[in-house]
């Protein structure tokens, strides 16, 4: 006859077994969700598209043409206010993430991440195409603004994702040599992403 403390015994251990997966499972699900998040943008990608404020309804640029500018264009202004209350811009290279934001490269330290980690809410402004017409004293001209939100101090998971995109972006026929530049220069890299809150464009377009 079995003893009923032996089926106690199976049951108890395998009761703990059971637990001891769970709690694995659980953990292992948790720290891949957490890699992911912090290997990619915080919105997912998701924006307002808000042309509202515009006053020259008339000149609407289409949304589909303004995320073609946010990808390829060069470069763009990011508008901030500084520590001391002053408004400060600059021109820079980025790129934009498909799933959502911006980044931007730049030394450890200066005075752009003073400002950003004082007033996160920032302006980035990106010019497409344009051309002077002389003769009707106008500009052709594609605009984009975007609304952000400054965030430093990122993964090396997701510094090196940034740089990994930069570099396809500026530089692909020399991606091989700029993966070693990467490695040899990251410690003295910093990574700045711009998550998109709102965007508008506008544009102009009259016959020459």
């Amino acid at each position: 006859m079995i003893n009923p403390s032996l089926f106690l015994f199976i049951g108890l251990a395998a009761a703990i077994l059971y637990a001891i997966i769970f709690l694995c499972g659980t953990w292992l699900t948790r720290r891949n969700s957490k890699i992911m998040r912090e290997g990619s943008c915080a919105n997912s990608g998701v924006w307002n598209y808000d042309q509202t404020n515009i006053r020259r309804q008339d000149r609407l640029l289409d949304e589909t043409r303004a995320l073609d500018i946010i990808r390829t264009c060069e470069y763009g202004t990011l508008s901030m206010t500084d520590e001391c209350g002053e408004a400060y811009g600059l021109p820079l290279n980025f790129v934009y993430d498909d799933s959502g934001c911006i980044y931007i490269h730049c030394a450890p330290e200066g005075r752009k991440l003073r400002a950003i980690r004082s007033h996160p809410l920032t302006s980035f402004s990106i010019v497409g195409d344009t051309h002077v017409i002389s003769r009707k004293f106008t500009t052709n001209y594609e605009s984009v603004i975007l609304k952000c939100r400054a965030v430093t101090d990122l993964s090396e998971l997701e510094r090196r994702h940034a740089l990994a995109l930069l570099l396809e972006k500026y530089s692909p026929a020399d991606k091989e040599t700029g993966l070693t530049y990467i490695d040899k220069s990251f410690h003295r890299t910093e990574i700045i992403r711009l998550d998109i809150m709102a965007v508008s464009g506008k544009a102009k377009s009259i016959s020459i």
